[in-house]
């Protein structure tokens, strides 16, 4: 639906507006959660031209389950171990948010998913 779609020149005005004494971060999604719509990537670069950090919720664009990747050394060894966890329990940024309340409230962390 029309009306779940970004207002290009509201989203320009608001990315144009801001301090620019301090960091400024744009979450964007990819697609919309709502509608489906897939958003054009080309706000990353006028985030950035003014002066915007930005945070990309891709999911959409890799249809893949989260994958963490840790290194762990032993410095008296000299030895490191590389750790992948595969998050299966949820898609997108929405699933991943639960699961890290949970972790922190000390819940389960596949509750609510």
């Amino acid at each position: 639906p029309p009306e779940l779609r970004l207002d290009d020149a509201g989203l320009r005005k608001q990315l144009a507006q801001g301090s620019t004494d301090h960091n400024k971060l744009f979450a964007y999604p990819a697609q919309s959660n709502m509608s489906g719509v897939q958003h054009s990537l080309e706000w990353i670069d006028v985030a950035h031209e003014n002066g915007w950090d930005v945070l990309l919720d891709a999911a959409a664009f890799v249809p893949t389950n989260r994958l963490d990747l840790s290194v762990h050394g032993n410095p008296e060894t000299g030895s490191a171990v590389l750790l992948a966890v595969l998050d299966n329990l949820g898609k997108g940024a929405s699933g991943a948010a639960v699961q890290n309340l949970n972790i922190m409230l000390g819940v389960d962390e596949g509750a609510g998913l």
